[in-house]
């Protein structure tokens, strides 16, 4: 059986995970930082398997004008691996559970270099200190993107399917606001 670039990466993101998971409770920030980037890395190595075909409409301005547009992932992989990490029994302990994170950590909307740089702005790590300013499933509607799909129109309220609600439960934990 030939796996898919994503499901590769995903199955030696989740072996490489445990091999280094006795380190995560004591670790210093720069080896969390280090131990959070197999995720990130692997994500961002994986190409674009879950595009959501969602894209913003000042994105499909810039299309139209032969302007750049970037992909976003709308969760934020490296802050995913620290909610994988704290709670290992339900993340690491089952490669299928993993993968369809991994998976959903795929997930991506065409926006413009600028809201993605904007949406960036929402989460910080400053010396290991992680701080939320505005909920993965709200940071769109916080910077008034609006979001268009092909066979949909303008939608609203997309996260509620794109973002795990175990993420969101466990951003509560770091949001500042």
């Amino acid at each position: 059986m030939t796996l898919v670039k994503w499901e590769s990466a995903a199955n030696v993101t989740f072996a490489a995970m445990n091999g280094v998971l006795h380190l995560w409770k004591d670790a210093d920030s720069y080896t969390q930082r280090f131990m959070t980037r197999l995720l990130y890395d692997a994500v961002f190595c994986s190409g674009n398997p879950n595009n959501t075909g969602y894209i913003s409409m000042n994105a499909l301005s810039n299309k139209r004008k032969k302007k750049k547009v970037t992909l976003d992932h709308c969760l934020s992989p490296q802050f995913v691996a620290r909610m994988v990490y704290d709670n290992p029994d339900k993340w690491l302990s089952d490669l299928d559970t993993f993968k369809r994170l991994f998976y959903m950590c795929c997930t991506t909307i065409q926006v413009t270099p600028e809201e993605n740089n904007a949406l960036s702005q929402l989460t910080e790590n400053r010396d290991g200190v992680f701080k939320i300013l505005v909920p993965t499933h709200k940071k769109y509607e916080h910077l008034n993107i609006i979001l268009y799909h092909q066979d949909k129109g303008v939608v609203t309220d997309v996260f509620q399917d794109l973002v795990p609600r175990e993420l969101v439960s466990y951003e509560e934990n770091y949001l500042v606001s």
